[in-house]
């Protein structure tokens, strides 16, 4: 069994790897992670990155399959700022599920009726994965789930580390293409100063040994 979904895996992300190698735009590049989590039942995802442009001036860049409702209430309700998944996955090297982000969050009553108002908008449940490059870059990639309570909780567990080697790929597809081919993300309409704030704190956290909470 342990050898069967091993092998599961190793294919499932040798072919994301595969296909990215092959994919020359950033519109397939999101098709091909799309179709990969929609196979292990995760109908969505997005991808935020956080760096420091030429000047040194503090950028965000996302790339969102999310509903277009709720990414606009998103960015008008600046849920940026208390968002859990970012703050958790700044201090974290490993994956963070988001029913177990409920959890941590409880008694924190703005941070946590983020996952409720999301759950509004079918993404009921979710992996967030941390994903720290070698400068002082840092992005967070969410995938996510229409299924509903203990279902979803099972396809959490049980695709996590798949779905952790899935992020890793297509983000150093990303980087990769950045790099050399001078690829734009997209740049997320936050505010100015909250974005500002949330990179100096993840560059003092790089300074810092990671937590693991």
């Amino acid at each position: 069994m342990v050898v069967r979904a091993s092998c599961f895996r190793d294919e499932l992300v040798g072919e994301l790897d595969a296909k990215l190698r092959s994919t020359s735009t950033l519109e397939g590049s999101c098709a091909e992670l799309c179709d990969g989590l929609q196979r292990l039942g995760f109908n969505s995802f997005a991808y935020l990155r956080f760096e420091r442009d030429h000047r040194g001036a503090p950028v965000a860049r996302a790339i969102s399959l999310y509903p277009r409702e709720w990414c606009r209430r998103y960015v008008e309700a600046n849920h940026f700022s208390i968002d859990p998944t970012l703050w958790q996955c700044a201090t974290r090297i490993t994956p963070v599920a988001w029913h177990s982000l409920r959890q941590i969050q409880k008694g924190w009553c703005e941070s946590s009726a983020i996952f409720e108002e999301a759950y509004g908008y079918g993404l009921h449940n979710g992996i967030a994965i941390p994903l720290h490059s070698a400068n002082s870059g840092f992005s967070v990639l969410n995938a996510t789930t229409d299924l509903y309570g203990e279902e979803s909780e099972r396809l959490v567990k049980v695709f996590q580390d798949i779905v952790h080697m899935m992020s890793l790929v297509f983000h150093g597809h990303i980087e990769d293409r950045i790099v050399r081919a001078k690829m734009r993300l997209p740049e997320a309409k936050f505010q100015y100063r909250e974005i500002h704030r949330f990179i100096r704190q993840m560059e003092h956290l790089k300074s810092s040994p990671m937590v693991q909470p």
